[in-house]
């Protein structure tokens, strides 16, 4: 009897890890078709499932789905891209080196034959094109005089990669949108920071700080 038992619960425990990753396959599906909407509640659901909570898949397509909305504002909408950002940080998170190194792949692009746009043929479709997709609108935005604009774009861009340059241009971006604080948190990555060589705009950094 207790046997029997045992292998009652085994074949729910079975039935319910299978109908999760069934839950993760249809937002899959959901997303390919351009239904975000219901993409997102699935994976959602995925993400508070125990049998799926860990699984970086979960929250690559979550960062997915939002990144291609982003990709529908024209990459306009900051919000978007942080809600991209976020989601592909846990996946990383949960995910092995195999999977960071994937996701932080430079994606490889094409110009589109007779426009000015440029088409992916490659490389990582997660964090490593959200960077990119954020050097370019941070830059945009400077050159309009856009700049608080600017600074959520870089603000991202170093999240995402720490470097003393995009800590710089988000500091820089912050100063000339009179975003104090914001200002003296990038600009002080920058003095403060142990790269092996003194990045050339440190001391304008440090002047803004002062």
């Amino acid at each position: 009897m207790k046997k029997l038992f045992f292998t009652t619960v085994l074949s729910l425990f079975v039935m319910g890890s299978y109908a999760q990753k069934k839950v993760l396959k249809s937002a899959e599906k959901a997303f390919k078709k351009g239904e975000y909407e219901t993409a997102t509640q699935l994976a959602q659901a995925a993400s508070e499932n125990a049998e799926t909570a860990d699984n970086p898949q979960v929250y690559i397509l979550l960062g997915k789905i939002s990144l291609a909305q982003f990709e529908a504002s024209e990459n306009s909408d900051p919000a978007l891209a942080l809600a991209a950002y976020e989601q592909f940080k846990i996946a990383m998170e949960k995910g092995d080196e195999k999977l960071i190194a994937k996701m932080m792949e430079p994606p490889v692009m094409a110009q589109v034959p007779g426009q000015e746009s440029q088409m992916q043929t490659g490389g990582s479709e997660t964090m490593a094109l959200l960077e990119r997709y954020m050097l370019v609108g941070g830059n945009d935005a400077l050159n309009m005089d856009e700049y608080e604009k600017a600074f959520r774009f870089f603000a991202i861009a170093s999240n995402i990669n720490p470097s003393d340059e995009l800590n710089f241009f988000a500091g820089y971006s912050a100063e000339q949108a009179e975003m104090a604080e914001e200002m003296v948190e990038y600009y002080g990555n920058v003095v403060e920071s142990k790269s092996d060589s003194l990045y050339e705009n440190a001391n304008f950094a440090y002047n803004g700080i002062i």
